[in-house]
């Protein structure tokens, strides 16, 4: 389990990794794209990132957004076939 704040306007860099993550928002608005779909969440929304899915985390709001996720990452780690890629950005 995780705790993630982002602050008011923040984007995080694009990723995937071969893990699930279930996100609760805890408080905020915001939009994580997931391949081609873009989920907007508010406070008490659920969703999920399926495994290997490029996404990241846009806060809409003018306060702080707080995600709070569950993975099965540990899991991956533990047998030593977890694996992450960032995006590159483009210049």
């Amino acid at each position: 389990c995780a705790v993630q704040l982002l602050r008011p306007g923040e984007k995080t860099q694009s990723h995937r990794h071969n893990s699930n993550a279930i996100y609760q928002v805890f408080r905020g608005a915001g939009t994580t794209p997931v391949g081609k779909q873009r989920l907007e969440w508010n406070q008490g929304d659920i969703y999920i990132v399926p495994a290997w899915h490029w996404h990241n985390h846009e806060n809409r709001s003018d306060d702080e957004a707080i995600l709070f996720s569950m993975t099965d990452a540990p899991t991956f780690q533990a047998i030593g076939q977890y694996r992450e890629e960032s995006a590159t950005p483009t210049k």
